[in-house]
């Protein structure tokens, strides 16, 4: 069986062509959206702040992070965060039989819960935070193990009734995630994944 590999290009070249650089991206068989719109007829990225109530920290300086929509995914309303999600589904991709591809590009934290690290590790830091919130007399390694067994299922939870909504309001996109599985083993000082 042969496969067709294809190539998209989701970003406006409109900037380019005002500095007098000419790329045509359709010369070289790549895909664009019809006059390169961002959200287009052929493909759509949607970022963080369109995707629901995507919970993440934000860094607010060296020793404060904000939580937004509860920071961590164990914290999801998930009546809330659909309803937020459908509202800027149907904004995004306003055509109901959208047939292009359907990006989530979710980066604040990621599903397993050992490749959150740097400024992503502070999910992990909040998710001991959590679990001991809600047992006290848990000891360090218990919580470490809890807030990670916690973290993973709701992180996967949360992957799976947003694609699911997605797929529910535009059947006919091929929907997917942006950097999922990770897998960075150079990036890795532990060698605790891949």
């Amino acid at each position: 069986e042969s496969y067709k590999t294809l190539f998209y290009w989701s970003i406006p070249t409109r900037t380019c062509i005002k500095k007098n650089i000419s790329i045509n991206p359709q010369n070289y068989g790549i895909i664009t959206n019809t006059n390169e719109t961002f959200h287009g007829d052929k493909i759509v990225i949607l970022y963080e702040k369109d995707v629901g109530l995507y919970p993440y920290y934000k860094k607010i300086n060296e020793s404060y992070y904000e939580p937004v929509n509860g920071g961590i995914p164990q914290r999801v309303n998930y009546t809330a965060h659909l309803e937020v999600l459908s509202k800027n589904i149907s904004k995004i991709i306003p055509n109901i039989s959208y047939d292009g591809l359907a990006i989530l590009d979710l980066e604040r934290w990621r599903i397993v819960y050992e490749t959150n690290w740097n400024e992503q590790a502070i999910h992990k830091n909040e998710s001991i935070k959590y679990v001991q919130s809600l047992n006290s007399s848990l000891k360090d390694e218990e919580a470490k193990g809890l807030a990670k067994a916690n973290f993973t299922d709701a992180a996967f939870n949360f992957f799976k009734e947003t694609i699911k909504q997605c797929k529910k309001l535009r059947p006919n996109a091929t929907w997917g995630f942006y950097d999922l599985m990770l897998c960075n083993e150079k990036g890795n000082k532990n060698g605790a994944y891949c």
